[in-house]
């Protein structure tokens, strides 16, 4: 069984050591090709050290607005899973605040394509637990 041409994955806050083994299988398998959004990021810079990396970085120098940075990532990361095996990785959680996430799964959603998510811890999970509050909890 060939694996899935894409997985997305949340990189959380800090470095490789918070991550779940299945991100980590994903992130360091060396045949996927390893897009990260930004290389400005603890767990990304371990990366980088550890084997070839493309940020996705020169997006965000060249583009005008937001909407067109998430556009051509979207753009890179499926074209890149059409070629090779791919994992795209985001800081934080790839479900939570991720515009080029979701731009990804609408395009390929439009292909009967669904990615494997796996999620990563979010920055709102830190700032819960630093405020005490459980966000599903009745008051």
């Amino acid at each position: 069984m060939s694996p899935q041409p894409l997985a997305i994955v949340g990189l959380g806050p800090a470095g490789l050591n918070r991550l779940s083994e299945r991100a980590l299988s994903l992130l360091l398998d060396p045949g996927r090709r390893l897009i990260v959004r930004t290389a400005h990021h603890p767990a990304a810079s371990e990366l980088i050290a550890a084997r070839e990396v493309e940020a996705c970085d020169d997006l965000y120098e060249s583009a005008v607005r937001f909407d067109d940075v998430y556009g051509a990532i979207a753009e890179r990361v499926i074209a890149s899973s059409a070629e090779t095996p791919t994992v795209y990785a985001v800081p934080g959680s790839a479900v939570v605040g991720e515009r080029a996430v979701g731009e990804i799964r609408r395009r390929l959603a439009d292909r009967d394509l669904n990615p494997e998510v796996v999620p990563g811890e979010s920055f709102l999970d830190l700032v819960y637990l630093e405020a005490g509050v459980d966000p599903i909890a009745s008051p």
